[in-house]
């Protein structure tokens, strides 16, 4: 048995630590909000008090910022066992990967999540994984808890997949939203926009995504505002890559027009709202 601390229990982190206790692991959690916490059978007063004595930390954290104040500000960097390893799984960019793998002073990997809510509670989760292929070996077996786990490359390499993998879905999102918007304009009923849609080369986004778009309901699975965060972060490493990505840094400014919109607590295919809404 493999004892684990699990710092983060969002809409992704808590169906995700779920899964690692539902496996027989010994679980320590814990969580800014205490009140997240409380279905767990062992929940830690603080971050350090979760790490300390732990064979694997795991950290599901919103983003750069959040993973200073928990790993460096309160001290759980330093609390650390010496043979520990520590896995972050949010998506927080190559750059905070980079400085987060010299600082530590542990084995370390980078490991975002391909997949949302509905997928981190079934375990079919896509893991990126960057660091060391020794070190993944060594948790390989807790991870696949989630789902996939893929070995992308070395530090970093995880961060850089996840951030190619939502370029992609964010572009694509902002297509199909742009189309049903002008399906509408043109008179057609939404749900047979849809459908349509659902038939042709988007057809896997369309028929996940497609019933809020034709109720025009947007229950978070992957919150707009992530989204917007993780774009973000696309543009941050294609500058630093020199890479030219123009359609990212238009779909960056329509993500952060929907999101000063009020569109951002709801989920990511409510982009399709700003388009209906102009």
């Amino acid at each position: 048995m493999t004892r684990i601390a699990f710092l983060g229990l969002g809409r992704m982190g808590a169906p995700m630590a779920k899964r690692l206790v539902d496996a027989g692991h010994d679980v320590v959690v814990w969580n800014r909000t205490p009140a997240r916490a409380v279905s767990f059978p062992a929940v830690a007063e603080s971050a350090v008090a979760a790490v300390t004595g732990a064979d694997l930390v795991v950290t599901m954290l919103a983003d750069a910022q959040a993973v200073r104040e928990v790993v460096f500000a309160s001290g759980v960097a330093k609390a650390l066992r010496p043979d520990a390893v520590y896995v972050d799984m949010g998506t927080i960019g190559v750059r905070a990967a980079l400085r987060l793998h010299a600082t530590v002073e542990r084995a370390t990997l980078d490991a975002p999540v391909g997949g949302g809510v509905v997928q981190a509670g079934s375990g079919e989760l896509v893991v990126l994984a960057g660091g060391d292929a020794q070190v993944l070996d060594r948790v390989r077996h807790v991870l696949e808890v989630f789902g996939d786990v893929l070995h992308c490359g070395g530090t970093g390499a995880g961060q850089a997949m996840k951030l190619v993998f939502n370029a992609v879905l964010a572009v694509t999102m902002a297509g199909i939203g742009e189309a049903v918007a002008l399906g509408e304009k043109l008179g057609l009923e939404p749900g047979l926009v849809v459908d349509v849609l659902g038939r042709g080369g988007a057809a896997p986004m369309v028929n996940r995504k497609g019933a809020m778009i034709a109720e025009r309901s947007y229950p978070a699975s992957f919150a707009l505002s992530l989204m917007r965060k993780d774009v973000g972060l696309v543009g941050e490493a294609a500058r630093d890559a020199g890479a030219w990505l123009p359609l990212t840094t238009l779909v960056h400014e329509l993500y952060e027009r929907a999101e000063r919109e009020g569109l951002d607590a709801g989920d990511y295919s409510g982009i399709t709202e700003l388009f209906r809404n102009l």
